[in-house]
């Protein structure tokens, strides 16, 4: 009996003596993987060295690109901020959609697409398809996209009014201008196949596809010789259009009386 106890004193003593022993070597161990840690993520250290741009972007320079990754400045492979470099990336001209992964060893692997302008808005910025503003060349033009005009942050709207306008039009017609002025009056510069002038069209504030739709069926009655004698068309009546003319055509030649002329809206 006394042996057993005797033991169990001494297993008992020598427990406590193992707890600073592993504290010690926890410690130690820590601070190694901290120290190794902070040499991974010094800028120098394991730095990128070398950034691959893909995706389809045809007309993205790559060049720019790459310095404008670069112009970050020197960081860690480990520690580089990827939605940093997303967000300077598409700061690049025609640059859209970015996405940004690691690739081992030090390695940047840049994924691009590429904006696609469908419209002009108030002359100095570009839109997509959904309304969004583009980054653009600063020379940037392309005669065939449709200039929009109107107050800020109303782009998708008027970019909505047209895709609406131009689904009810004849292939022929084609809205180079579509305007909204701050009290919601809206018109347009249509361009009708063959003729050489673009026509001007007042809207209005309402029912913008039904009086469309007037139109077209008006201009229907008119010989097509005799189209390019028209420089305006006012739409904003209950139940027809007023028509301009060129100071050289006669009107009342081209288009009997417009009934009902008084005006619905401004």
């Amino acid at each position: 009996m006394a042996n057993t106890e005797t033991e169990d004193q001494q297993v008992t003593m020598n427990k406590p003596r193992r707890v600073p022993i592993l504290l010690a070597s926890s410690a130690i161990f820590f601070s190694m993987l901290l120290v190794a840690l902070d040499r991974l993520f010094l800028p120098g250290r394991f730095s990128v060295n070398e950034v691959v741009v893909a995706g389809y972007a045809p007309d993205v320079d790559p060049a720019q690109v790459l310095g404008a990754v670069k112009g970050m400045g020197p960081t860690s492979w480990f520690s580089v901020d990827l939605a940093e470099v997303e967000q300077v990336v598409k700061t690049v001209p025609w640059v859209y959609g970015v996405e940004v992964r690691r690739k081992w060893p030090g390695k940047l692997i840049v994924n691009l697409s590429q904006a696609d302008p469908v419209a002009n808005w108030n002359r100095v910025e570009w839109l997509n398809a959904a309304g969004e503003k583009l980054v653009m060349p600063e020379a940037f033009t392309d005669d065939r996209l449709p200039r929009l005009f109107g107050p800020m942050g109303r782009q998708l709207d008027v970019l909505r009014t047209v895709i609406s306008l131009t689904a009810h039009m004849p292939a022929t017609w084609r809205l180079e201008e579509v305007a909204l002025t701050d009290r919601g009056v809206w018109s347009a510069m249509l361009k009708i196949s063959n003729l050489p002038n673009l026509i001007t069209v007042r809207l209005g504030k309402q029912d913008l596809e039904k009086r469309l739709k007037r139109l077209i069926q008006g201009v229907e009655l008119i010989q097509s010789d005799d189209l390019k004698n028209f420089r305006e068309f006012d739409l904003r009546y209950p139940n027809g259009f007023a028509a301009r003319f060129n100071t050289t055509a006669n009107g009342g030649n081209i288009v009997g009386k417009i009934k009902n002329r008084d005006r619905q809206d401004g």
